[in-house]
């Protein structure tokens, strides 16, 4: 059982029915009538062959959104660049890490902060 319409087939088809409709009732306007659905496949099909086709402008648009997304990422999380960490211990004086925690040596440091 095939499940895919051809395109090219339902616009010959539509064209074959305009032609027999068309040699059945020559002075009718049957013909012209005929003549819509016609139409409306090949724009139809012209239309789905448009869409099928990739869009390079919104594919370059997207690679550049997620290279610029990533490099974002790969900076802010301080990759990139050599980061030094500096704890201010003034900030914690009240808390768990306050100068108090800290060996000899550094307690002596914070203290000049």
């Amino acid at each position: 059982m095939f499940r895919k319409l051809d395109a090219e087939q339902i616009v010959a088809t539509a064209s074959r029915l305009d032609r027999r409709i068309e040699e059945r009732f020559p002075g009718a306007g049957l013909a012209q009538l005929a003549r819509e659905p016609t139409q409306v496949t090949r724009e139809a099909h012209a239309l789905s062959a448009w869409l099928a086709a990739p869009n390079k402008p919104l594919r370059l648009y997207s690679a550049r959104s997620r290279s610029a997304g990533r490099r974002w990422l790969w900076v802010s999380n301080g990759y990139g660049r050599r980061r030094r960490r500096v704890y201010r211990t003034d900030r914690f004086k009240n808390g768990p890490i306050g100068r108090e925690s800290l060996r000899p040596k550094y307690r002596e440091r914070s203290e000049n902060l």
